[in-house]
């Protein structure tokens, strides 16, 4: 009987790994991207969506029209004070203009974004008044990377093309039809952004309903 009972414990220990191994190729499979969702060219048309801080679906084919700045981003970082100044500037000047910011907390590169989404919305909100979006927390890199990092990486032109995230505060500019037409590195140079925002909004056309700038 001893022998029975540890040879189906044996079998039950075998079955459960063989379970969890399916689990997690699943959470694998709905991570990436579908090849109908990377094959768009527009990030508004990819069908892609993510959660914001407080659990909010964001489609973002709802941002259509918009420029849009994605930022994988961290608190503890040593660039964290020049682009969180940076993207706040940029965002209070321009938001009403049709800019939009996406911030994905990131704890890949020298786990320097360990606190929890309330902690981190704390922290923005009193040191950086920041009010564009904080995002989910997420993975830009690696098997369980973010769908819309995935997109983005893919869809970035000229040499940078696929390459992985360096560190924290890459940013994709995406123009008002869904292209990225920019990505920086991890510092933070105002002049530049700016201009490339202003450019975006100006010479694209005005969605319907945005002002003059």
């Amino acid at each position: 009987m001893p022998r029975r009972q540890a040879a189906l414990a044996a079998l039950a220990a075998a079955l459960a790994l063989l379970l969890l191994a399916g689990c997690s190729s699943a959470a694998a499979s709905e991570v990436a991207p579908s090849p109908d969702e990377l094959a768009a060219t527009s990030l508004y048309d990819s069908g892609l969506s993510a959660l914001d801080a407080h659990g909010n679906k964001k489609e973002m084919s709802e941002l259509a029209g918009k420029v849009t700045l994605v930022v994988n981003v961290a608190s503890l970082c040593g660039y964290t004070d020049s682009n969180y100044k940076g993207l706040t500037s940029v965002w209070d000047k321009y938001h009403e203009y049709g800019l939009e910011i996406l911030a994905f907390p990131c704890n890949q590169f020298g786990e320097q974004e360990p606190a929890s989404l309330p902690e981190i919305e704390s922290f923005l909100g009193d040191r950086f008044q920041v009010k564009f979006s904080v995002m989910e927390k997420v993975e830009v890199n690696g098997a369980q990377e973010h769908p819309i990092f995935s997109w983005l990486k893919s869809h970035t032109p000229g040499e940078q093309q696929g390459a992985d995230v360096a560190w924290n505060f890459e940013k994709w500019l995406v123009n008002k039809a869904g292209h990225v037409v920019k990505r920086y590195k991890s510092d933070f140079t105002l002049h530049e952004v700016e201009q490339a925002v202003y450019a975006e909004l100006v010479g694209t056309g005005e969605a319907e309903g945005d002002k003059e700038l």
